[in-house]
């Protein structure tokens, strides 16, 4: 009796996993998905969360016609036109508000729904099992934290779903016209999420070449019309054109093309490395490679070389030995290698290298070595079990790796300290200082102001310096560091005097200016500079604060009257406090709205 109950238990335990079928597979994605990311559930808002989502007042207000117009995520500056973030972080945050719980959890069920559609495509080209393992790496791989536990980048699983589901769709022989416009939908989704939506678009029309698809013209179609309807949102809705990004701030987007071009095998490397071998983890990454010698350039396009020697050799094999197999290495090659192009700085991007930007192109990697394994498979089954065995401690590691990773996103102070740790970085630097601001640790956001200063001194530490030392009354010191901010954004490349970054700036100063008894100085500096720009608000409070100062009333008024026609919207409303107090000459007590800040002391 106790044999046979034993026998059974075996039994049982071993038709868990035999024979594994689609169901099963379902339920260990999603099993292995929660427990993995589930520490990241109870994870705060951090980096462009605070941003783009808590101080941003186009998401607190849900209005469908705006979705569609330049937005923060649809920034002119930058050519980016993305609707759909923008309706989504706006319909979360009326309902959800500040519980960021909520956008973690829809994230990462984004984020397991796009792994069960890939072991769905994958199971197309290969077994059953090796498609389970490939989609459990693409699931816990510690690279995918940024996607699935960053609230900001929403953006990336939400882009794949919709692309993924269109090209799961287009595989059926036979497309019926709701089939096509259906495909032609989720394309078009996948666009206004993301620009790199498009790469779908070239898979799905090169799964049809290589396939000899019988629709491939239905597809071309699907893909046009997407392609279409897109451009005339983005044109003619949106009113949002191509652009580069020039911030000057931004190391790799100040390097001429062939100044880029040397970063290249950098680039390629750190993303394989990081793939191979997920230690080191940060955000930001803002390094360059500016000279070309043996440790920034020969020696990562050595190992690239060595790497697509090796897709190049296996292509070779599979191609002689089995021709539909090839046609899944074509497949997944083209994957991978159009998924990297687009980040290799050809088109300069806001960073030099990010985690999340492989979110895409992993997959294309992963199905290359599902190649690998399927041929492996056929020709040695006595490899398989190895195989196995190592599958099984890959996952595992890197599910662990995730955890920790996790676990570094907790809040904004941890997950910039972490970092630092590893790399310096003048804007984590910065970012953290601002994080003790609002804790009111002036001391310790002065250190880190500082180190960014040192590392690179731009508008934002240069200010951020100077307001901790006016917050710790060392006005001698905060006017030391205003002076210096104005000075450098006057003497940078391609910046205009008049940007809205300065009215910081020559806030501030005007401000201590003013608490160290010098109102004369200050309206000197605001008519000298108001020739310059006669339509910079700031200046005008600066001047009519230091009129007002000095008993000018008169002058005062009409400085007030300025500001006030150009300091547009509620910020236009807030000037009203000082122009009515200089009108009816009442004391005036200094005031922060929005960076405009009212100089004027009772």
């Amino acid at each position: 009796m106790i044999e046979h109950e034993a026998r059974g238990q075996q039994f049982s335990l071993k038709g868990l996993f035999s024979p594994l079928t689609t169901f099963k597979a379902i339920h260990f994605i999603v099993i292995i998905g929660l427990i993995v990311f589930f520490n990241s559930l109870f994870n705060n808002f951090v980096w462009d969360d605070i941003t783009y989502i808590l101080q941003n007042p186009e998401t607190h207000v849900f209005d469908i016609i705006k979705v569609f117009n330049p937005s923060s995520f649809s920034n002119l500056a930058l050519g980016y036109y993305q609707p759909i973030p923008t309706f989504y972080f706006t319909l979360f945050y009326v309902v959800f508000k500040e519980s960021s719980f909520f956008y973690h959890f829809f994230q990462i069920s984004f984020h397991i729904t796009n792994t069960i559609l890939l072991f769905i495509l994958l199971k197309q080209f290969f077994r059953k099992n090796f498609s389970l393992i490939l989609s459990l790496v693409f699931l816990v791989h510690p690279m995918q934290v940024e996607s699935a536990a960053y609230i900001a980048q929403t953006i990336n699983p939400l882009f794949f779903l919709f692309g993924i589901t269109a090209l799961l769709l287009s595989q059926k022989e036979e497309i019926s016209f709701r089939r096509s416009v259906l495909i032609s939908m989720f394309l078009l989704l996948s666009f206004l999420t993301q620009e790199t939506g498009f790469l779908f678009l070239f898979t799905i029309l090169l799964y049809g070449i290589i396939f000899k698809h019988k629709n491939l013209i239905f597809l071309t179609v699907s893909g046009v019309l997407a392609t279409v309807s897109y451009f005339l949102m983005r044109f003619y809705v949106g009113h949002v054109y191509f652009a580069r990004i020039e911030e000057m701030s931004i190391p790799i987007s100040s390097l001429s093309l062939p100044e880029r071009l040397i970063n290249i095998p950098a680039i390629i490397l750190y993303y394989l490395k990081t793939f191979f071998f997920p230690y080191r983890l940060v955000i930001d990454q803002q390094w360059v490679v500016r000279i070309i010698n043996f440790n920034s350039f020969y020696f990562p396009l050595l190992i690239d070389g060595l790497f697509f020697s090796l897709l190049f050799f296996l292509g070779y094999f599979v191609y002689k030995h089995d021709e539909k197999l090839f046609r899944v290495f074509i497949l997944f090659l083209f994957w991978f290698l159009v998924g990297l192009f687009m980040h290799l700085q050809i088109i300069p991007l806001d960073m030099t290298v990010a985690d999340r930007w492989f979110y895409f192109p992993i997959v294309g990697l992963l199905g290359l070595i599902g190649v690998g394994l399927q041929t492996v498979g056929d020709k040695k089954k006595k490899l398989s079990k190895a195989v196995f065995v190592v599958a099984l401690f890959v996952i595992f590691a890197s599910s662990i790796r995730t955890i920790v990773r996790n676990m570094n996103w907790y809040d904004a102070i941890t997950l910039y300290a972490h970092d630092l740790s590893i790399y310096e970085n003048t804007q984590i630097e910065n970012n953290l200082g601002d994080q003790y601001i609002k804790v009111k640790n002036y001391n310790e956001a002065l250190k880190h102001f500082e180190k960014s200063v040192e590392l690179s001194p731009r508008l934002v530490n240069l200010y951020n310096v100077g307001n901790t030392y006016e917050q710790l009354n060392d006005l001698k010191k905060a006017e030391e560091y205003y002076n210096f901010a104005i000075a450098v954004s006057k003497s940078t490349k391609n910046r205009a005097v008049c940007q809205n970054d300065l009215q910081y700036m020559y806030s501030g100063l005007g401000r201590v200016m003013l608490f160290s008894g010098r109102p004369t100085e200050v309206s000197e500096i605001a008519k000298k500079e108001l020739k310059n720009c006669p339509d910079f608000g700031p200046l005008w409070i600066l001047l009519a604060g230091s009129e007002y100062e000095l008993h000018h009333q008169r002058e005062a008024l009409l400085a007030a009257e300025k500001a006030k026609n150009t300091i547009p919207g509620d910020r236009g409303e807030i000037v009203n406090s000082l122009y009515l107090p200089i009108l009816n000459n009442q004391p005036i007590v200094i005031n922060r709205y929005n960076g405009l800040i009212f100089i004027i002391s009772p």
